[in-house]
């Protein structure tokens, strides 16, 4: 199943505010927005849960997120326990759909600090544009690899010194979408962590538009009468980021409110203009999520 994967922990302080000044692309995705092709832009809602709320603040917003879920279900210790997933879509001045919106909230059990070690947030595979995985994915397609210090010397980029409350990271990636379009480009990710919580931002970057070596670039793929893939010109992607946050609870003990929030373009061109990810998203997406907890859980063993 194809998903929106993603890469890159921003940061665990006291408060949002300071998580925003903390990280750049944070700060950016809240305050600036991503911009789409036709120049519209779109800012990312703040976290809903902050570093420093008191339980009573905390009990008021998890019965919030929990939405129609009966607060007790929405925390249980379970693999199969409720999550709560909106999509919407993004629409310009004419009602044409232009890109969608994805806000994930659910439980987890376990050790926060395993989920930094073991890079688990990459399980929820929602911080990088959406793409097959598994068994649909093209073996021969598919491919993300981090960019190596000469790739990005020779680009001017310079990468923050890391440190054990920060990291960041330029990772390329190539795959294919629902096998009708492929995807590639350069996601821009930073790691921060330490304090309450651990947060995570990503953002496609546009230093990397017109690279000769990693474009973010799109392209459709169909199949001819004799069944043999055709694809067409390559085009320039732009306008994804999001971001992901990893808030320990306290009660219940072990408890971990993960919040994931991402908006992403979608050309006319993907999919001639029909929604087909409003309906593969959530089946990908409830995947993800049970295997997040499965593997967290087995950690805290």
């Amino acid at each position: 199943m194809h998903k929106l994967i993603a890469v890159l922990i921003s940061s665990a302080l006291v408060s949002s505010s300071l998580l925003a000044a903390e990280n750049p692309i944070f700060d950016q995705l809240i305050g600036c927005g991503i911009t789409f092709p036709d120049g519209s832009v779109v800012k990312l809602p703040a976290p809903s849960m902050p570093d420093d709320a008191d339980q009573q603040t905390r009990d008021r917003i998890l019965a919030k997120v929990a939405d129609r879920h009966p607060l007790k279900q929405f925390l249980l210790d379970s693999r199969v326990a409720p999550f709560v997933l909106k999509i919407e879509s993004i629409k310009d001045e004419k009602g044409n759909r232009t890109g969608q919106s994805v806000d994930l909230w659910f439980v987890a059990y376990g050790d926060l600090k395993k989920i930094d070690e073991h890079r688990l947030f990459d399980e929820l595979g929602l911080l990088q544009p959406p793409q097959d995985r598994g068994q649909e994915a093209d073996a021969e397609l598919s491919e993300s690899r981090d960019l190596a210090a000469d790739d990005l010397k020779s680009r001017g980029i310079a990468v923050r010194e890391k440190t054990a409350e920060f990291e960041e990271h330029y990772g390329a990636f190539d795959g294919t979408l629902l096998n009708r379009v492929q995807i590639s480009g350069v996601m821009h990710t930073a790691v921060t962590s330490g304090g309450k919580s651990i947060q995570v931002a990503a953002v496609l970057d546009s230093r990397f538009a017109e690279d000769s070596a990693f474009p973010n670039r799109w392209r459709s793929r169909s199949k001819d009468k004799l069944g043999k893939t055709v694809e067409g010109p390559a085009q320039l992607y732009q306008g994804f980021g999001g971001y992901a946050k990893f808030t320990p609870l306290d009660v219940p003990a072990r408890a971990i409110l993960i919040e994931c929030h991402v908006v992403f373009h979608e050309p006319h061109g993907w999919f001639d203009g029909m929604n087909l990810l409003r309906s593969k998203l959530p089946v990908a997406i409830q995947n993800n999520v049970r295997e997040f907890r499965t593997k967290l859980s087995r950690l805290d063993k």
